[in-house]
């Protein structure tokens, strides 16, 4: 049976102790998402799919916007890609920029397919946005949305001093995501199961590109904050990233 807003609302606020601002989201670029508002109070913004949800999985919103576990993240992501098709059906589309100004992502996917999955993979394949300028301890060169079934790699590998075989092994990495899913284990996510490493392993360059990671890690780092942004040339339409209690993996 559909919860309205304000029941949803009253079950946070008893959850959180809290007073709950309470906002609906109609497009798929956030799912979920709990923000700090004034006085002590928060923001709960929740995307409309959860408004007819299985009482379970509100339970697992409930206690996610408590505090978020494993076992609620894993609810919610769950149900948002049983909910696939309707998060679609109100995506936004932006242009997806494959080529940059040093690098051609979609060739290099397009070889790899060829060379390592038989041409099965359809994914979408973009630079990510340019991240503010700030000093970095971690970085994620890449990511895989099964949702979009789309692979967004980081600027900075974009510039002109990057390793060809290192920008080949992390978007062959993305590449394995969309091939070899995630394995769910009770309230724990595996990304990276472990035919998922053996195959990376056997890719031809893995050593020659780990070994220039390490000694360039410093400079990556340095620099990413401060990659320029590729250029504006629009090859394919892709949904946003998604904004969840989870992050996809990298």
């Amino acid at each position: 049976m559909p919860i309205d807003p304000d029941t949803l609302a009253a079950r946070l606020r008893a959850a959180t102790n809290r007073e709950v601002a309470l906002e609906v989201l109609k497009t798929s670029s956030t799912i979920v998402q709990r923000l700090p508002g004034d006085r002590g109070s928060v923001r709960v913004r929740v995307h409309e799919i959860f408004f007819d949800a299985p009482e379970p999985v509100l339970d697992a919103l409930v206690a996610w916007a408590r505090r978020p576990t494993r076992r609620s993240n894993a609810a919610l992501d769950d149900y948002a890609i049983r909910r696939a098709d309707a998060l679609r059906a109100c995506a936004r589309t932006t242009p997806a920029r494959a080529r940059g100004r040093h690098v051609d992502l979609r060739r290099i996917f397009d070889s790899l397919n060829v060379e390592h999955f038989d041409g099965r993979l359809r994914c979408v394949v973009t630079f990510g946005r340019v991240a503010p300028r700030r000093r970095l301890r971690s970085l994620q060169y890449g990511a895989y949305d099964p949702l979009h079934d789309r692979i967004r790699i980081h600027p900075v590998l974009d510039l002109d001093w990057i390793a060809p075989e290192f920008v080949e092994l992390i978007v062959f990495h993305e590449m394995l995501h969309a091939a070899i899913p995630a394995r769910r284990d009770d309230a724990t996510c595996r990304h990276h199961p472990p035919e998922f490493r053996a195959r990376e392993r056997r890719f031809p360059r893995y050593a020659a590109a780990r070994a220039w990671e390490k000694r360039n890690l410093r400079r990556l780092l340095r620099e990413a904050g401060a990659a320029p942004a590729p250029p504006r040339v629009a090859t394919e339409s892709i949904a946003p990233p998604r904004q969840l209690s989870l992050r996809f993996p990298g």
